[in-house]
């Protein structure tokens, strides 16, 4: 349980990073960054938003871990589904932003999706 909790706060310092740079980064960042020129920018800093309350939630439930094992899946499937999105983007070739956003992406999630994954696996055997 101690690797999983710890494993899941580094996951709400990075949901928690993810929202700071979509909510605080000024357009023309966001433009020259992740490539989004000419959209609109309101579901970026929507996205931005909703990570601030994920990243508190996800550090409320490690921080409980013991009496919060119930949602530790629910937070598992948050990075899983972002993993899928992002391939299926890149799939159908409808992702119009940088490749380095698109990668480090690929790869903060799916670190976090495989790691969640297996300590709370581990968790689940070493209780029973």
């Amino acid at each position: 349980m101690k690797n999983l909790s710890l494993v899941m706060k580094l996951q709400a310092v990075v949901f928690a990073a993810y929202a700071l740079a979509f909510v605080l980064l000024p357009d023309f960042t966001l433009d020259t960054v992740f490539g989004w020129s000419g959209v609109d920018l309101f579901w970026p800093r929507g996205v931005g938003v909703a990570f601030v309350g994920l990243a508190w939630l996800a550090y409320n439930v490690a921080t409980n871990i013991e009496s919060r094992v119930d949602l530790v899946w629910p937070l598992w499937a948050v990075p899983a589904l972002y993993v899928v999105v992002f391939v299926w983007m890149r799939a159908a070739d409808s992702y119009q932003g940088t490749d380095a956003f698109w990668w480090t992406s690929i790869v903060v999630t799916g670190a976090f999706t495989l790691a969640i994954g297996w300590f709370r696996m581990a968790a689940e055997r070493s209780a029973v």
